[in-house]
């Protein structure tokens, strides 16, 4: 993005920088770093610049950012800013005197606000409302007189235009995939895309039955693996082989989400790579496909990153992956018995051993004598009634 001060300057922005130009030459005069990325600018003159931006707390929350600059003595400086809340993102601003008017999205379902802040003082802004205008996102705004205009997506995911899914060996189109999905008969759908703008697929495969979990907006691209935390069961995110002396590199949403449902990372290979059980956060042994979005918000280090969930129908929470890595489950261990005597004449052996941890576990076979008797799901018991004719044996 580009704008002028309307005296000698122009300021660009990309990404998390800012560079100061001279109109008379187009040389670069200055520039500001380390602003978090860049949504947005708004230039009234030289005293008065505002930026908003995005970055992520130590707790991996996004967080909206507000920043007044100046110009002094052909120096862009920073010398107020303010913050919103955790998981707000700021998308387009406009000023009218003092005051800044903010396009901005809120939460998993992206709903759209606008944040006004008072910027009388640039070295202290504030804000000073914000206002839920639609359950929709929103994105541009201008100004025209004393009247605003924000412009919302036609649903939760954004503006609707056209992007592409690079193949093997061609390209297809959002609405192109979305019609030959649509052909196979489903009762639920999960999506799970990690390409740059893949945010702009959801609202062609959103629906009540389908889960949507993209890395990053309609507007925004993907990224490998970086080499920075937080980190869980290890600091390793890419694979280095030694014998090819050379690494290979994950994106960074895909490895977070892979990792959540699987429970365990996916490197190293040989069964040594270390657990990842808190993915599962109400301990019922899955992974959800709403606690791998969470895992993934909490652990994608990348910055410029801003993964989405469409989740029409509330399904998320309770719709699973299993994972089957094609290696058997260990053997139970704890393996006891206890008496059963529901009757004089109904009694049993209850079988009892300790719950296997793998996350693709299907249940337990039962055997007797080495013939096959039932099988159990996740339950780690069984009674066998049917003991009358082995009294005295061992079984």
């Amino acid at each position: 993005m580009l704008d002028y001060n309307g005296e000698e300057h122009l300021i660009g922005a990309t990404h998390n920088n800012l560079t100061l130009l001279r109109t008379q030459d187009m040389n670069e005069i200055s520039s500001l770093g380390n602003l978090g990325y860049i949504w947005g600018m708004d230039v009234v003159d030289s005293n008065h610049i505002y930026v908003i931006s995005e970055t992520l707390t130590v707790h991996q929350k996004t967080e909206a950012r507000f920043h007044s600059l100046i110009i002094d003595n052909d120096t862009l400086k920073e010398v107020g800013r303010c913050t919103e809340g955790t998981n707000y993102t700021w998308n387009d601003i406009v000023t009218k005197g003092d005051f800044a008017y903010i396009s901005a999205r809120y939460g998993s379902d992206n709903k759209g606000y606008l944040t006004v802040i008072e910027a009388t003082d640039p070295l202290n802004p504030v804000i000073k409302n914000r206002t839920h205008i639609t359950n929709k996102e929103t994105w541009c705004i201008n100004r025209i007189g004393n009247m605003l205009y924000v412009y919302s997506g036609f649903n939760n995911s954004g503006i609707d235009y056209d992007v592409t899914l690079l193949l093997m060996d061609s390209v297809i189109i959002d609405r192109g995939f979305a019609e030959l999905v649509d052909q196979i008969k489903t009762n639920k759908e999960i999506y799970w895309m990690d390409q740059c703008q893949c945010g702009g697929f959801t609202d062609d495969l959103e629906g009540y039955n389908s889960i949507v979990l993209t890395a990053s907006h309609p507007n925004i691209g993907t990224f490998q693996c970086d080499f920075n935390g937080p980190f869980y069961g290890d600091s390793i995110e890419n694979e280095f082989f030694p014998s090819l002396s050379d690494t290979f590199y994950h994106g960074e949403f895909n490895f977070h989400v892979m990792n959540a449902v699987r429970q365990k990372k996916v490197w190293p290979y040989d069964g040594s790579a270390p657990s990842v059980d808190s993915a599962d956060a109400n301990g019922n042994r899955g992974t959800s496909m709403l606690e791998a979005y969470n895992w993934n918000l909490e652990y994608n280090s990348r910055e410029m990153e801003s993964p989405m969930i469409s989740d029409l129908g509330n399904n998320a929470s309770t719709t699973y992956l299993e994972w089957d890595d094609l290696l058997p489950p260990s053997v139970p261990e704890g393996f006891t018995y206890r008496y059963k005597r529901n009757t004089d004449t109904e009694w049993g052996i209850n079988l009892i051993w300790n719950d296997n941890d793998e996350v693709d576990l299907s249940g337990y076979n039962i055997y007797r004598n080495g013939s096959y008797l039932n099988k159990t799901n996740w339950d780690t018991n069984y009674i066998d009634y049917d003991i009358d004719n082995y009294r005295g044996d061992t079984v």
